[in-house]
């Protein structure tokens, strides 16, 4: 039986963490970690990997390790996600998810979280501030989510989550995910992994139409309502600034009814092909450096 105290769904192969691929959810310390394979469910339409599918991970471990540290019978809930997206990964990457508890408190806390590769780059960088919140009435039972069946051949983030573009004012995306409830937690709630996911493709989809050499560098969102998986739930891109090099997109995430639930910025940049890891970096700068003498 699942309890409030053990709400992991990472072993759930229905679960949006297994979906996303995730395995071996473990403590370490006072800490979490996570396998994460990634697949062809992380390619964009051309072919490249999107980075807004690497945030159900990070927000999976942040989650988690705050959670382990909550009082008896309360749950846990991620307030704020930051993402910081530093190198390229591929389909095949197999990347470590490690979470540790920075700050806890009573009513929750801070954690921070690296995505590390094989070669031991670091591929993304991830903060939470997480409310813990105590029970209210029964306990609610777990959510049984409708079993989405996989598309005959996932080669896309969109064939993956089945979201579509609707009409939209002009300088605008709008994107809606009609089968919410597939993609909900264990408390039937839209999972924040994937609003997260949802938001920084509709990002990436408006400034591919404005600056197409700019790339997401980093992404917040608010979580200010949660979203049940009753009805289609949109997301709407709104650029606040696009220059050559850097750009600032509003992301607002709403629920069937309409309600506002999240609220994100989405920062994106033109970056080098090639950037040395900073160890290596400076290295490079002392041994170019002038000596005295």
């Amino acid at each position: 039986m699942t309890t409030l105290e053990s709400v992991c769904e990472v072993g759930d192969r229905t679960s949006v963490e297994a979906r996303f691929g995730l395995s071996r959810c473990r403590a370490d310390g006072l800490g979490r970690r996570c396998d994460v394979r990634v697949g062809a469910w992380s390619l964009d339409v051309d072919g490249t990997p999107r980075p807004g599918a690497l945030a159900t991970a990070l927000d999976h471990v942040l989650g988690e390790s705050l959670a382990l540290h909550r009082p008896q019978g309360w749950w846990t809930t991620t307030s704020e996600l930051t993402i910081d997206f530093l190198a390229p990964f591929d389909r095949q990457s197999r990347l470590l998810a490690t979470a540790d508890p920075i700050r806890v408190e009573h009513r929750g806390g801070y954690a921070q979280a690296r995505l590390i590769d094989e070669q031991g780059a670091v591929v993304a960088e991830g903060s939470t501030w997480a409310h813990h919140l105590p029970p209210r009435g029964e306990p609610a039972l777990p959510a049984v989510r409708p079993w989405n069946e996989p598309a005959s051949t996932v080669a896309t983030i969109e064939d993956h989550l089945r979201y579509e573009r609707l009409p939209s004012p002009a300088d605008s995306v709008l994107l809606t995910l009609p089968a919410s409830a597939s993609w909900t937690n264990i408390f039937g709630l839209l999972h924040g992994g994937v609003w997260t996911c949802l938001s920084e493709i509709a990002a990436a989809r408006l400034l591919s139409e404005h600056n197409p050499r700019l790339s997401t560098a980093r992404l917040h969102v608010a979580f200010v309502r949660a979203a049940r998986g009753d009805g289609p739930v949109t997301v709407s891109a709104r650029a606040r600034h696009v220059g050559s090099a850097f750009a600032v997109v509003e992301v607002l995430g709403r629920a069937a009814d309409d309600t506002l639930c999240t609220i994100s910025t989405v920062t994106a940049r033109s970056r080098s092909d090639g950037a040395a890891p900073a160890a290596e970096a400076y290295e490079r700068d002392v041994s170019r450096a002038p000596t005295k003498g």
